[in-house]
């Protein structure tokens, strides 16, 4: 107890950075987001013709991506999801950028319709290191 009394400035900080690590994963077990590995993220698009967009910077998407997804352009959603209203019913699976959310496409899909909105967990690099084959193509 003295050691805390003397330190609480350190007690503080290490409190601080363990809840910031823990905190994604406080999410995803309150609800607040659906996070989906490789694996059950590919068992959705072959059983449930899932649709994949991919929230990275064209640049990043350009490097490799999910085959058959789709670029979001989160500053643009409200126009991508018009023409997407088709493919409602489908299970949705988002490809953040590094260690974001995209809370933004989230909400966007959710208002649209979209019931089903799952987040791949550790986006690309998850991908690739499952050895599950990327597209290099620019669409």
């Amino acid at each position: 107890m003295e050691f805390i009394t003397a330190h609480l400035a350190l007690v503080v900080l290490v409190i601080a950075s363990g809840l910031m690590v823990l905190w994604p994963e406080v999410q995803s077990l309150i609800g607040q987001q659906n996070q989906i590995t490789p694996l059950t993220a590919t068992q959705l698009i072959n059983q449930k013709h899932a649709l994949v967009f991919d929230c990275r910077k064209q640049e990043d998407f350009n490097l490799g991506h999910v085959p058959q997804s789709k670029r979001l352009e989160l500053d643009q959603i409200e126009e991508q999801l018009a023409d997407l209203k088709r493919f409602i019913s489908r299970p949705v699976i988002l490809v953040p950028m590094a260690g974001s959310v995209p809370q933004k496409a989230i909400n966007a899909l959710k208002t649209a319709g979209f019931n089903d909105v799952l987040i791949l967990k550790g986006g690309i690099t998850a991908w690739i290191e499952a050895s599950l084959p990327i597209d290099k193509s620019s669409k």
